[in-house]
């Protein structure tokens, strides 16, 4: 990993160097630059846990990111910004608060023997049990009821027709399964049906990315894959190399046109309803890849809100990556100059309806992001979907930059004791993997979305894994001695000395 630090290291200092060549506002880019060094010092450790890596996906998403993206645009960090000194120190300051929480969380980790022991558990039943593929299967079929069920968003993902969500909060058993049976496929014992049946889950994840018009799902699967190619440490070959060029190239020429062209149209239709829109698409203009990108840079346009100066990070550019750069929502909060906006008992009702059941409490829609781009005017127009806000952001919409400071350092030390509790280590296990790709979202969520992670998500992440190894247990008595699919201590079974 230390190898990819100093590698991340000096891309990070070369595009700082050219955003100067292009006249970058010097504030912001040294905000940024200080964010994404920040990320360099968290993974080049001997002792990587799954916090530390959530940690990095923050200074990501709020500094590396946005550098890396506008010196590939060649446009200056500021462009786009209305107010770029003050965002600087609102992201800044954010971002330093966040830090510290980090800090305090890794000096003083919690750590409990039974969430151990289910971590080695989880690991050594899906080696020696059919526990991924049977996982996998609910998971799918969960989320197929999700996508059939769930409330139909419209007018940019602000306003719910009908439907129930529920079964979309087992998302995480989607990135588990597939996180073991990748893990069991480049194991040393791997045989032919292994990675068979990764690649069958990797194309039904696809197939439901599709279905469902999002692009989490097959990003998290592909994150997946690097993250075992990275902590099993396995030998890079040519075909690997090859294969994820063609799905980087694959996912923004083809997968992402077609969602974004099928997004406007998909209300009130079915699983199967979506599929047959795709397909219509891809036949309406001849299986043309050039003539769908042109329809979508058309499409995208209509998206107002997103296709404008003020609402778009890489204005004039059509590309989709605005909520990578949390720098713009800092920005479109701040330019307003009125914090506090939003007041604390409208963020206790969202928290509320967030993490409460619907018996308890009457829900609707909006969540913070929806409240914090109303009141400050970046939702007037079309959207091409829900806007990321983020922490800073949506703090700083409570109150103003003591609430950036105290918000993000009480709340995330929260979030850094418990991810640290469930993580652990970060080592060559399905169980960490999976981690660390269900909460990276963590660095684009706004205050109600993380109280909904810490008080309703991971526990019924941890109750639900906990029922499969017990269930595994069950049915498949523990072997003596069996190994670890990463190749960790014998796990002896119960009772044996």
């Amino acid at each position: 990993m230390k190898k990819f630090a100093a590698a991340y290291l000096i891309l990070a200092t070369i595009c700082a160097i050219i955003q100067l060549v292009l006249g970058a506002n010097f504030p912001i880019l040294i905000a940024l630059y200080i964010i994404s060094v920040c990320g360099f010092f968290s993974i080049y450790s001997d002792k990587l846990t799954v916090a530390s890596m959530i940690y990095f996906s923050i200074c990501l998403y709020s500094g590396m990111f946005a550098v890396v993206i506008k010196t590939v645009l060649w446009q200056p960090v500021q462009q786009n910004l209305y107010n770029p000194d003050t965002s600087a120190i609102v992201v800044f300051t954010g971002h330093m608060a966040t830090t510290a929480a980090f800090m305090v969380a890794q000096r003083f980790p919690i750590r409990f023997r039974a969430i151990q022991n289910l971590k080695q558990e989880f690991d050594v039943a899906g080696s020696r049990t059919p526990l991924f593929p049977v996982m996998f299967v609910i998971a799918f079929i969960l989320l197929v009821l999700h996508e059939h069920f769930r409330p139909q968003f419209t007018n940019g993902n602000s306003d719910a027709i009908g439907g129930f969500g529920g079964f979309g909060a087992f998302y995480f058993l989607l990135v588990f399964s597939f996180a073991g049976q990748v893990s069991r496929a480049v194991s040393s014992r791997a045989r032919g049906a292994d990675t068979t049946l990764a690649i069958v889950m990797f194309i039904m994840i696809t197939g439901l990315s599709f279905a469902a018009n999002i692009k989490k799902d097959v990003m998290d699967a592909a994150l997946v894959v690097v993250l075992i190619f990275v902590f099993y440490k396995l030998k890079v070959k040519p075909q690997y190399v090859v294969g994820g060029a063609v799905f980087l190239i694959a996912s923004q020429f083809v997968l992402a046109p077609l969602i974004h062209i099928t997004r406007a149209e998909q209300t009130n239709k079915t699983v199967a309803e979506r599929v047959d829109l795709t397909m219509a698409i891809l036949r309406q203009n001849n299986y043309d890849f050039g003539r769908i990108n042109a329809l979508n840079d058309k499409v995208y346009k209509g998206f107002a809100a997103n296709y404008r100066s003020s609402g778009s990070y890489v204005y004039p550019s059509t590309a989709n990556i605005d909520r990578f750069a949390l720098i713009l929502p800092v920005d479109q909060v701040t330019r307003v100059n009125d914090p506090g906006r939003v007041t604390i008992s409208e963020v206790t009702s969202l928290v509320g309806q967030r993490v409460l059941p619907s018996v308890l409490v009457s829900k609707s829609p909006g969540v913070l992001g929806d409240i914090v781009s109303w009141k400050y005017g970046f939702r007037t127009y079309l959207t091409v979907g829900r806007p990321v806000v983020g922490l800073s952001a949506s703090s700083f919409a409570v109150g103003g930059l003591p609430g950036v400071i105290g918000i993000s350092f009480f709340l995330m030390l929260v979030v850094f004791l418990v991810v640290d509790l469930i993580g652990g280590a970060m080592t060559a296990s399905p169980w960490s993997v999976a981690m660390v790709v269900t909460l990276s979202n963590v660095a684009e969520k706004e205050i109600d979305a993380l109280f909904e992670i810490l008080l309703r998500n991971i526990p019924l992440m941890m109750v639900t894994l906990a029922i499969f190894v017990f269930m595994a247990r069950l049915f498949y008595p523990a072997a003596p001695g069996r190994q670890m699919p990463s190749g960790g201590p014998a796990y002896p079974a119960p009772g044996a000395r």
